[in-house]
Parts: C-alpha cells; sequence; structure tokens
C-alpha cells in the first residue's frame, strides 16, 4: 500500500484538556496545530493508506492473437479406393490444402468502472485453395465460414459493492461456457455468489453452436440450470466440500451430487451420482493416497446405466428419420450398462526418473433378455506404463506403451459369398476392435522457460479387428511423428512451428500413401 508522506506526532497534554498538537514536516520543521486539525490529519493519513495505487492501464486491459497458416496433405498412391474406385485429383480430390487461421482474445478489468470486466474471444479461418471437394484432412471449415467465430463475449460485473452481502455478488451476460454436468455454449445471463464457504451460480439462456448444429433439433434450444459447491473446511473446519450441479435441456433434466472427503493430509475420497430424468445413469468414487513425497495412487471406479448418454448433450434423444438431423451421423447405438475401473501409480527414481504405471478396464454390464451386446459397450482389460528420464537438466527423454484387449462375442459371423451380396450383420457384438498396442519415443529440449523448446515425437500403433466379412483376424499397424519447435521474442511474443507426419499406407483409405500437416504460429500477449 502507499504510504503517506505526513507524519503525526502528538505531545503529552501539558494539562488535564489540552489537545494541542505538532505537525513534523518532512524536513523536520515543527508547526502548531489547533483543535481539531490533529483529529482531520490522523483521518487524512489512513485514508492514504488504505485506498490503494490506480492500476496502470496495461493491467486494465487485454490483448493476446494468434496468427497462423497451416498446410494439410496427402499424397495418392496410385491405388483404387475401398469402393473400388480411382482417385480423381482433376474433377474431386485435392492434395494440399492451404488456409490461414487466427484466434483474438480482447479483455478489460475495471475499466472505466471498477468491478466491470469484459471478455472477448473469437476465431477465423481462411481457406486459399478450395477448388475441390475433398482432401486428405477434412475439417468441419471445409465448409468455407466466411465470418469469425465467436468463442465467447460477455461483460461481467464482480466485487463492485462494498456491502459485506453485496460484494461476493457476479453477474455475467454474453456468451459464455459452462462447464459442469456436461461442457456447453450458451447465450444467456449468469448469476453467482461466491464466498470462501459457498459458490453458488444459476444460469440460463439460448443453447449456441460453433459448427452450425441448429436449435431447431433440441425443441428451441433453451437451457437453464445451477450450481453449488460448499467447502464446509471454511465454515466449521470440517474436511468435507458438497457439490450439485442441475441442468434442463432438449426437455431432459440432469442432476449430479458430489462428496469429497480429505480422510487425512494424504487421503482425498470423492464420489458423485448423476441423473436423468430421475433415473439413475452414472455413480463414481475415486480415491487419491500420497505415499510419500514422491509416490502417489490414484484409484476410480464409475459406472454407467442404460439411462446413461456418452456422447454429449445433442446426442440424449436419438435422430429421427429427417437426412438433415447431424445427429443421425453420432449413433453410436444405445447405452448399454458398463462398469470402469482405473487405477494410477506414479513415482520419482533415483531423483531423477519419473515412472507412471496404470490398469484398468471395463465390464459389460447389460442385460441380455432385453438388450443386445454391442462392441461399443463390451469388456476389455489394459496396462500401460511411461517413463521420462531428464538429461542435463534441459533434454527430457520419454517413453509410454499401452495395450488394450476387448472381449467380443462369440457369435458366429456371416461370411460372404464371392459373387454374390453380402448379408446383414445381425449383431455387433462379435465384430470391431478385438485389440490395440501402441508405444512412442519423445525427445523435448528446453534450456529455460520463455527461450526456446524443440521436441520430437514417434509413435506406433497396431489394431487387430474382426470384421463380419472376414474369417480371420485383420491387423493393421499405423505410425508417425509430429516434431516441434517455439521460441520467445522478448516476453510478449512466441514463434511456434509443427509438423505432423504418417508413416506408411492406410488401411482405411488405401488410395493415400499417407497424411501430413504443417502449422506456423505467431503469437502476442499484450
Amino acid at each position: 500500500m502507499r504510504a503517506s508522506a505526513w507524519r503525526v506526532s502528538s505531545q503529552e497534554p501539558a494539562s488535564e484538556g489540552e489537545s494541542d498538537g505538532i505537525l513534523v514536516l518532512p524536513k523536520g520543521e515543527a508547526l502548531a496545530l489547533k483543535d481539531g486539525d490533529l483529529d482531520r490529519l490522523v483521518r487524512y493519513k489512513l485514508e492514504q493508506d488504505v485506498v490503494p495505487p490506480p492500476q496502470p492501464l496495461s493491467e486494465r486491459l487485454i490483448l493476446r492473437f494468434n496468427l497462423g497458416m497451416g498446410l494439410d496433405g496427402g499424397q495418392p498412391s496410385s491405388k483404387p479406393r475401398l469402393s473400388g474406385e480411382s482417385l480423381d485429383e482433376n474433377d474431386d480430390y485435392e492434395r494440399l490444402r492451404i488456409y490461414s487461421f487466427g484466434d483474438a482474445v480482447l479483455g478489460s478489468r475495471g475499466l472505466g468502472m471498477d468491478g466491470l470486466n469484459s471478455y472477448l474471444a473469437a476465431h477465423f479461418r481462411y481457406n486459399q485453395s478450395f477448388s475441390q471437394n475433398s482432401t486428405a484432412l477434412p475439417s468441419l471449415y471445409d465448409r468455407n465460414f466466411s465470418q469469425p467465430i465467436v468463442r465467447s463475449g460477455y461483460v461481467e460485473v464482480d466485487d463492485a459493492f462494498e456491502h459485506r452481502f453485496l460484494k461476493p455478488l457476479h453477474v455475467r451476460a454474453g456468451r459464455s461456457f459452462q462447464y459442469g454436468i456436461s461442457p456447453f455454449q450458451f447465450d444467456g445471463i449468469t448469476l453467482g455468489y461466491h464466498t470462501r464457504v459457498l459458490r453458488l451460480s444459476v444460469f440460463g439462456g439460448q443453447r449456441s453452436s460453433l459448427v452450425g448444429l441448429d436449435n431447431t433439433y433440441f425443441g428451441g434450444g433453451e437451457v437453464a440450470g445451477w450450481r453449488m459447491r460448499a467447502d464446509l473446511y471454511e465454515w466449521r473446519r470440517w474436511p468435507i466440500v458438497l457439490s450439485t450441479d442441475a441442468l434442463r435441456f432438449d426437455a431432459k433434466s440432469h442432476f449430479r451430487t458430489g462428496l469429497a472427503v480429505r480422510w487425512n493430509r494424504d487421503v482425498l475420497i470423492g464420489g458423485s451420482v448423476r441423473t436423468l430424468d430421475g433415473k439413475m445413469a452414472r455413480s463414481s468414487l475415486s480415491v487419491a493416497a500420497r505415499l510419500s513425497e514422491v509416490t502417489t495412487v490414484n484409484l476410480q471406479v464409475h459406472r454407467r446405466t442404460s439411462s446413461d448418454w456418452s456422447f454429449g448433450l445433442a446426442q440424449i434423444t436419438p435422430g429421427s428419420a429427417d437426412n438433415s438431423d447431424p445427429r443421425r451421423y453420432l449413433d453410436l447405438s444405445p447405452v448399454l450398462s458398463r462398469t470402469h475401473l482405473s487405477l494410477r501409480y506414479g513415482t520419482v527414481l533415483l531423483r531423477n526418473i519419473d515412472l507412471l504405471l496404470r490398469g484398468g478396464g471395463a465390464l459389460d454390464g447389460h442385460n441380455p433378455t432385453t438388450e443386445q451386446a454391442s462392441s461399443f459397450s463390451s469388456s476389455y482389460g489394459e496396462a500401460g506404463a511411461a517413463l521420462e528420464v531428464q538429461v542435463r537438466r534441459a533434454i527430457r527423454v520419454g517413453t509410454a506403451v499401452t495395450g488394450r484387449r476387448y472381449f467380443l462375442g462369440d457369435e458366429k459371423r456371416p461370411i460372404g459369398v464371392p459373387g454374390s451380396p453380402d448379408a446383414l450383420p445381425t449383431t455387433l457384438a462379435a465384430s470391431g476392435v478385438e485389440s490395440f498396442w501402441e508405444g512412442g519415443l519423445n525427445l523435448v529440449y528446453s534450456p529455460g522457460a520463455r527461450l526456446f523448446r524443440g521436441s520430437a515425437e514417434l509413435y506406433g500403433r497396431r489394431y487387430g479387428f474382426l470384421s463380419e466379412y472376414l474369417a480371420d483376424l485383420t491387423t493393421a499397424f499405423r505410425s508417425g511423428g509430429r516434431f516441434g519447435v517455439e521460441g520467445w521474442v522478448g516476453k510478449r511474443i512466441r514463434l511456434k512451428a509443427e509438423y505432423d507426419v504418417t508413416f506408411g499406407p492406410l488401411l482405411m483409405a488405401p488410395e493415400l500413401r499417407g497424411l501430413k500437416t504443417l502449422r506456423v504460429l505467431l503469437e502476442g500477449t499484450f
């Protein structure tokens, strides 16, 4: 805090009732004061000590931007597609697609009025080459959006009131994201009341979509809900945190309640229950324990029922028979009951080696008398490990490997007869991915923060899958790499470049030799 340049010194009164004083100036000169002047000077000193200095304009304004150029492509292999047709670069396929993109963030803190904040985040992409309909790496931006996409744009009032009961009030209006039962974007108002003990917010508005998913498929798209978090430790020193979330969207009511307990300094236990229209949808339990200063263990178990949803708010209600309804293309078969288990163990060896071990699996819990099994909900088991070593403080070398085995059904798969139409599959329980493993190696060089960083990563994945129309197990191997560099120009400008490439042919796209993409980015923060 800024201190006053004045110092006030009072003398012992010569006699009872005397209140004269002496004002001591910076040069040591003394000046006699009259009755009442001393009190006014003391109040002036206190006001000067309490009032903070005004913030500079650079701390009240936020400006950040990204400008970049990208190239995506895939070289034809002269082989036909899976459909048997040839790839025609003159009429259908574009080998290389060039585009520019950028982001802009503009915000303010207390500009014009204390407690008044604003935030705007927008993105744009412009395709320089768009001569053909298809390319190797399709994107939602292939629609060639001509207008920037506003991700967030709102005005909020926070900490604007002096009264102790109004000071925690928070109001936000505009486009923003809500993170709770499911992340979504909406245009509306959020009212919040945030204290050390209680964080409460109520929101409502119209759902918005960055990719143009029309709200006509969702009963108008209105959303409303509330969130609450109570930290009982801040209230009564009880190591308990309670939380609840409620959401109403597309004629569906969601509710979730959670409890977290700090059993002791090294053990944290948490659990939650979620319902959909009053029916149990998902329950979860987690335990995080610290065994030593460098060793932790994390256990998570959650169970979903057939009333749950697994894709997002847009896919809770199945799509209609209308071909224009985009939800038809997101249907991954009905949700079936399933129990998941995950266990992670992390430690540091020899003070320089980070080690992570993990294992887990899932158990299919569908009712065979009323529900049909699906490979999307089959049981599986998995295990993995990761290791990273730091060399000479600036170099890090790491490796990771993961494997998973699915337990598909043993139903007999119909095998097609050459020269005749293939029969439609009667079940999806006996087809799909049967196993996969993946491994990677990465190298990072970074002499210090905000200086320079170079990275390289190589990976390989092997899939084994069963098809309705193939008698034996089919395997596919994919490999590739990612290479990146970034450097800082001063403290506010960052230059970054990334190159991704795949090696070898693609099983599902034999007409291409591989995929590649290059992105160059300039980032500024002011």
